[in-house]
């Protein structure tokens, strides 16, 4: 229920706010780097999370494995759109050699595709009806389910929310 000093938000508003997420695509961060000498660092930091930083996720608490495994598929698919997207174009002459700089360029991509992931999720919520997003006073942004989701409903929003192309 809403109080006196929030608002839900208009499609309007929405459709703002989603053009304020999209300005956190790292295209700076990816501009210099060829497509292929990027996609292969990034696999390569992408294993490494899944067989050494997941295990040690599960073991501090943040979850469980196919929730946290799923967390770095979306991404992944997010990461690998945004170097087709940015990244220069392959080279012939790609060094594919280990790079530290990469390497720790790969894990922050990755975890930015991780959040950006996550938000989307919540997008797509709110563009199903499925949850409202309330804006309070000082701007902050809460988002209230609409009814309660059941077992079959959390199958069916994890099929529906997959990322898409767009």
């Amino acid at each position: 229920m809403l109080s006196t000093d929030s608002a839900k938000l208009t499609a309007k508003q929405l459709e703002e706010l989603e053009a304020k997420i999209d300005l956190a695509d790292p295209v700076s961060k990816l501009a210099s780097i060829p497509r292929d000498v990027a996609l292969i660092h990034l696999l390569r930091f992408y294993e490494d999370y899944n067989r050494l930083w997941l295990p040690k996720e599960i073991e501090a608490g943040a979850g469980s494995f196919e929730v946290l495994a799923k967390l770095a598929q979306d991404a992944l698919h997010f990461a690998v759109l945004w170097i087709f997207k940015y990244c220069k174009p392959p080279t012939a002459k790609g060094s594919y050699a280990n790079n530290d700089q990469l390497y720790l360029l790969m894990h922050d991509i990755l975890m930015q595709a991780r959040s950006y992931s996550t938000v989307w999720d919540i997008m797509s919520l709110l563009r199903r009806g499925s949850a409202e997003a309330v804006s309070d006073q000082n701007g902050t942004i809460r988002i209230e389910p609409i009814g309660l989701l059941v077992p079959d409903g959390e199958v069916a929003d994890n099929v529906i929310g997959i990322p898409d192309d767009n």
